[in-house]
């Protein structure tokens, strides 16, 4: 039984990275949005109306000591992403092709982590149980079901394109 198609191998001859694994490691990045993000676009003169709504929520958001953790938090997804975006055959690092092949490891690891903080956070009376506290934990178990159960990116993750010094 063939489990792949043709059109699911990139010109590299390795599988193509799932959309929803895309999806789910800017999920795991999201406080990069939030904290770094969203000020410097309130800063562009086209976006700046736009923001002028969130950007007090994001500077209080951003002023609990606490919150800034998740930055740290995040770096393995971070990782995870920077080599989904360089898995091409003229990529010499070692430490990208290192986390491409233990991706889902780096990915559970910041979804374990997240949990923990968050937990820890509502159990010491750092952060309040609220609406957005509440969706982001499920994202997080929904994100963690779906690396869990999916074979595609079990698959995609076995692959990285071998180097050669002549591809363009």
């Amino acid at each position: 039984m063939m489990l792949y198609t043709p059109d699911d191998y990139t010109i590299h001859d390795v599988l193509r990275i799932p959309p929803l694994l895309v999806i789910v490691s800017l999920f795991l990045i999201k406080y990069a949005f939030i904290l770094v993000l969203i000020p410097i676009f309130a800063h562009f003169p086209l976006l700046s109306e736009s923001f002028k709504l969130i950007l007090p929520f994001v500077t209080s958001f951003a002023e609990q000591y606490t919150n800034l953790l998740y930055l740290f938090i995040m770096l393995p997804a971070a990782f995870v992403l920077a080599s989904m975006s360089r898995r091409v055959p003229k990529t010499k690092s070692v430490f990208l092709r290192k986390c491409w092949k233990n991706g889902k490891k780096l990915l559970f690891i910041t979804l374990i982590a997240e949990l923990i903080f968050t937990t820890l956070s509502l159990l010491l009376g750092w952060q309040q149980l609220n609406e957005v506290t509440l969706l982001l934990i499920y994202g997080n178990i929904l994100c963690g079901l779906y690396l869990f159960k999916s074979k595609h990116t079990v698959d995609a993750f076995a692959e990285f394109p071998e180097y050669d010094k002549y591809a363009k």
